[in-house]
């Protein structure tokens, strides 16, 4: 467990917090050592059934004690207290337009966080990023404008390498099945490994060529909710889209089955060629098309491209208002995955 700390305290209480996790936490609160900032940070596995703080901690060099008849006096000017400061295990650091210098002068534990502007900017600057989180802890976050707690898309931070995403979990919407979807493959439970591209520090939009070509045939589906109760029997649709690197990008959806949730039937064929597999996230959506107003949202399934198997699935749909498993409704398909052989290089 992570715990980002909001500082705003005074300097002595921050004395009392610092007690307070000790007291609370107890053999649970992980305490860095004292060359932490020399040390790459130990595994997940090594961190089991520990808690982490995260936030601002004093540098090497600051003198924030002074040795006074056996008590320790914090500075006047010190913006945390040294008991707290020793429990931090991720500290806060800023990156600077030149991300190869900062990969040199930032401590090895660490750990930035990154508006969704931030890191739409630093993605479509294409920097370095990637090399910055295969050695360091990152996070995201939503902009602050973001009132209605809406989120925003979790696909440019993980293709940056960036470990924790912050969404808001209350907004069951596309971008939090996404995350659902990345994080099944564990049972929604502790962490996903990055795949070998981004542990690497590899940019996985630097994949040249095409390496799958995946075909989903659509053939039915059973036993739709209505969006609402009070609603008529669904005309239902599916979209069945990839997200990932931009190569990777597509969306197609059937023809509309008019009134029919019970067995509608496409048997619809469709095909697009992966580039980047081990980021690529597949998800299906089924709507109530409406001529006259939005269509409405009935189920979905999102699933990480290389967690897909081959052959004839029925899929059980999430639907409701908090996209929760259905214990009926399904999509039946047909996936196959055929490998593209490596372009031969001209000599």
């Amino acid at each position: 467990v992570i715990l980002t700390l909001e500082n705003h305290v005074s300097v002595p209480q921050q004395k009392v917090m610092a007690e307070q996790f000790h007291e609370i936490l107890g053999d649970h609160l992980y305490i860095p050592p004292k060359d932490s900032a020399k040390k790459p940070l130990p595994s997940p596995k090594e961190l089991k059934n520990k808690v982490l703080l995260r936030g601002k901690k004093l540098q090497e060099d600051d003198d924030e004690y002074e040795e006074e008849e056996g008590k320790e006096v914090p500075s006047s000017h010190l913006p945390i207290h040294p008991h707290l400061s020793a429990l931090i295990a991720l500290p806060s650091v800023k990156l600077s337009s030149n991300i190869y210098e900062d990969m040199q002068t930032h401590p090895q534990d660490g750990s930035p966080s990154l508006s969704e502007s931030k890191v739409q900017t630093l993605f479509d600057a294409h920097a370095p990023i990637p090399s910055y989180t295969a050695k360091r802890f990152v996070k995201s976050y939503p902009k602050g404008i973001r009132q209605d707690s809406s989120n925003f898309s979790p696909i440019p931070s993980w293709l940056l390498g960036v470990q924790s995403v912050a969404l808001n979990f209350q907004t069951a919407d596309e971008d939090l099945d996404l995350n659902h979807g990345l994080f099944r493959v564990n049972g929604n439970c502790g962490y996903v490994l990055k795949p070998p591209t981004l542990l690497g520090g590899i940019d996985p939009r630097a994949s040249p060529y095409p390496r799958f070509e995946l075909h989903i045939a659509i053939i039915s589906a059973q036993y739709l909710p209505k969006s609402e109760p009070s609603k008529d029997i669904v005309d239902p649709y599916v979209s069945v889209e990839v997200f990932g690197v931009p190569k990777d990008e597509w969306k197609q959806k059937t023809r509309t089955v008019k009134d029919n949730g019970f067995n509608p039937v496409w048997n619809e064929p469709f095909k697009t060629r992966i580039y980047a597999p081990e980021v690529a996230i597949l998800r299906f959506t089924v709507k109530d098309f409406d001529s006259t107003s939005s269509n409405d949202f009935v189920g979905e399934f999102t699933i990480p491209f290389a967690s897909i198997r081959p052959g004839y699935s029925q899929i059980r749909l999430n639907t409701g208002y908090r996209h929760s498993p259905d214990e009926s409704a399904s999509l039946f398909v047909r996936i196959a995955i055929d490998p593209i052989p490596p372009t031969p290089r001209p000599e």
